[in-house]
């Protein structure tokens, strides 16, 4: 228990100091910085892993307090360090170290979670790991396993204990509070304190009573940090462009962090990436730059996990592995280009239109899939109506009103342009992971709570329903009937 009091206590910790360096306040605060902890926690041991340094969990915790440490003494902090500012940093430490008290505790015993196949995998990549026999590592374990669930769970291995308790709950926890401070954030100011008040315990509600969200808090698997990794670059990405001089310099360092981890976490991430950037690359809100910096985020990463992948498992060139380091070397190859290809009007008109091209090319690649081997398109629709509306998966009715309600909101609520960028990781996950089935060699989905795509569904859960709560709050109705002035 005392390992992972420390452990989960200093990636917290970690995370904590970054985005204090970074100027973010508040109670809120503190459930980011765990989510921004683990994300940090999972890039640094990645690295160890792929590079000559020990990918022993002491080395991670440290080098997760000293960069974040260094960077907030750096003189060109511009947040100025007092006694006051001392004094609050210090009692912000208390309040964690309380908060991880009474997670560790109360979640240290092993009736608490669930266990399937996929978790035992993933332990047991966590311990290949921490004794340094990456040869060990098999290509079910390293390119669908990742990184990010193996590293975070790491520290258990020191004490024979396989995983950390604590860490699951407490992200649940984290994804529920971070997905009201996004509420907050983004409607402060439009609408009343009630109003908005409202409209955050609504969707805090909608979380905490889906079952299959309470059942991954408690599940070993990546799942789960896939959703909160997803929501905060979609989110926080929404909030900039909302109020860029604002959050652009305390929320972009975020998002190029969360981008690699995510990259690590699970086998279908690098699409999931791809898919929440490209509102951000064809807007106008960010800067080139900006632009520039998320597409060697996601480049780098993507080649960096894909490119150990492929040089230690020696994979032929039509491996799923080697064709996303091919990709990953297109992106890097576009974001070097980037400055040169805005010179042309062609590139500027199909950044214009970016996302429309996206849900086209989505859908017609569906609809082909679907005509070449409809099958397989057969069994994961009758699975996956089976798993939603039959019971089979485990959901209730959850998923199902969620789906209705984002499709009202859809047709009937017209909201701000903006909002794009919320919508299109939302509305393209079904066609997007229904593709999937098809590349994936398999014979599609099947029906019952284990099936892949019955699991991967909560991944776009936190981010639907703050699709949907800031619709309310920002939308007009679409159909509202004009009231003519009497002469």
């Amino acid at each position: 228990m005392i390992i992972e009091l420390i452990s989960v206590f200093l990636v917290y910790l970690g995370g904590f100091i970054l985005i204090y360096s970074l100027g973010i306040r508040g109670y809120f605060s503190f459930s980011l910085g765990f989510i921004v902890g683990l994300s940090m926690q999972v890039v640094v041991g990645g690295m160890q892993i792929i590079t000559i340094l020990p990918p022993t969990p002491v080395l991670t915790l440290s080098l997760m307090i000293i960069l974040p440490a260094f960077w907030l003494f750096n003189k060109k902090n511009t947040y100025s360090i007092n006694r006051d500012s001392i004094s609050a940093f210090c009692s912000s430490v208390s309040i964690i170290f309380a908060i991880v008290t009474m997670s560790v505790i109360p979640f240290f015993y092993e009736g608490w979670f669930v266990w399937t196949y996929d978790s035992l995998r993933y332990i047991l990549s966590g311990e290949i790991i921490y004794t340094n026999r990456i040869e060990l590592l098999s290509e079910d374990l390293l390119t669908k396993r990742m990184f990010s669930v193996p590293i975070i769970n790491m520290p258990a291995v020191i004490s024979g204990a396989g995983y950390l308790r604590a860490v699951f709950p407490l992200l649940g926890v984290s994804i529920v509070t971070t997905v009201m401070y996004i509420i907050k954030k983004s409607l402060e100011g439009l609408l009343s304190k009630n109003r908005v008040l409202i409209l955050m315990i609504t969707g805090g509600l909608l979380l905490i009573s889906n079952n299959r969200f309470i059942w991954h808090s408690f599940y070993i698997n990546g799942h789960l940090f896939c959703a909160a990794l997803t929501m905060l670059i979609s989110a926080f990405g929404w909030l900039i462009l909302f109020d860029k001089p604002q959050y652009s310099k305390s929320l972009f360092p975020l998002i190029l962090i969360a981008i690699p981890a995510l990259v690590f976490t699970r086998p279908e991430s690098v699409i999931i990436a791809s898919i929440l950037l490209v509102p951000m690359i064809g807007s106008a809100g960010f800067t080139l730059k900006q632009k520039g910096a998320l597409l060697v985020s996601l480049g780098a990463s993507t080649v960096t996990f894909y490119g150990f992948a492929t040089w230690w498992l020696d994979g032929s060139i039509f491996s799923s592995y080697v064709l996303y380091l091919l990709y990953g070397i297109v992106i890097l190859l576009i974001a070097i280009i980037l400055k040169f290809l805005y010179e042309f009007r062609f590139f500027k008109l199909l950044l214009n239109h970016a996302v429309l091209i996206t849900e086209v090319v989505i859908w017609v690649a569906l609809l082909l899939f679907s005509i070449r081997t409809s099958f397989i398109m057969t069994r994961s629709l009758n699975a996956t109506y089976a798993n939603l509306f039959l019971g089979a998966g485990l959901w209730g009715y959850s998923v199902v009103v969620l789906a209705v309600i984002t499709i009202l909101v859809l047709v009937f609520i017209k909201k701000p342009a903006s909002m794009t960028l919320l919508r299109l990781p939302v509305t393209t996950f079904v066609p997007i992971m229904f593709i999937l089935a098809f590349i994936s060699g398999g014979d599609g989905y099947r029906i019952g709570p284990g099936d892949s795509f019955n699991r991967m569904l909560i991944q776009i859960v936190p981010l639907t329903v703050i699709y949907i709560i800031l619709s309310i709050g920002f939308g007009k109705p679409r159909f509202a009937r004009r009231k003519d002035n009497e002469s």
